[in-house]
């Protein structure tokens, strides 16, 4: 009982820093979100104009990623535990059928996770404590996995992370960054307003890509930020 009356003082300021960084996350989440939504317009407008959209066609396979996004910490209930479980079921699904995975982490619980049982891990990154990820180190880390991509040193990356539902409920999900999944439509297709692609198209749409793919890191970031605050 004087444990705990002891870091009761502690437990509250964390409480009242973790609930300024939840409401952060959730402003930045929302325009991430249209950021996004609007992204996906671009590409869906030049893919079309493009002769291949992957350039790495024919080219011998390596294996994909996997990006784990967990906390820096505990003390935020079975947060740890859920995406943790969901990334070893995912594992072993995926070589069950055979296929190479290469590992990435996000934030220290991630990284001893697998550490203990002896995974390899390709890259790690560490998560802030008391503040949001920055954008300039997502930004790094999506160029990193679009050159390996481009290197063929992977073939494809995907992250897996604790998806916000609401401020008591969240869940475990698997989103694909690279290459992006999304509905492209015919180059006939009527629009209006119709689009004008005045530039290079493959220029254009690897400008966009790389945009599209790093705001899709930091949504996938920014989410688990809000689930973990809010837990």
């Amino acid at each position: 009982l004087e444990n705990i009356e002891g870091i009761e003082l502690i437990l509250t300021a964390l409480r009242t820093i973790a609930a300024a960084t939840w409401r952060a996350a959730l402003r930045r989440l929302e325009a991430a979100r249209e950021y996004t939504r609007q992204l996906g317009e671009v590409l869906t407008i030049v893919a079309p104009h493009l002769l291949s959209l992957d350039s790495r066609q024919g080219k011998p396979t390596a294996g994909e990623a996997l990006l784990v996004i967990a906390a820096e910490r505990g003390l935020c209930g079975g947060f740890n535990r859920t995406v943790l479980e969901a990334a070893e079921r995912f594992i072993a699904e995926q070589r069950s059928r055979g296929q190479t995975l290469h590992l990435l982490t996000l934030g220290e619980r991630a990284r001893r996770h697998f550490q203990r049982r002896g995974e390899p891990i390709l890259r790690a990154e560490r998560l802030p404590m008391t503040a949001l990820w920055p954008f300039a180190r997502t930004q790094a880390l999506a160029q990193w996995a679009l050159d390996a991509y481009e290197a063929g040193q992977i073939d494809g990356l995907q992250v897996l992370y604790n998806r916000y539902r609401s401020a008591v409920a969240y869940e475990p999900v698997t989103r694909r960054l690279i290459p992006p999944l999304m509905a492209v439509g015919p180059l006939g297709e009527e629009v209006w307003p119709p689009a004008i692609v005045e530039t290079d198209a493959a220029q254009l749409h690897a400008q966009v890509m790389t945009e599209f793919v790093t705001v899709g890191l930091y949504l996938a970031v920014i989410e688990s930020a809000a689930s973990e605050q809010a837990a």
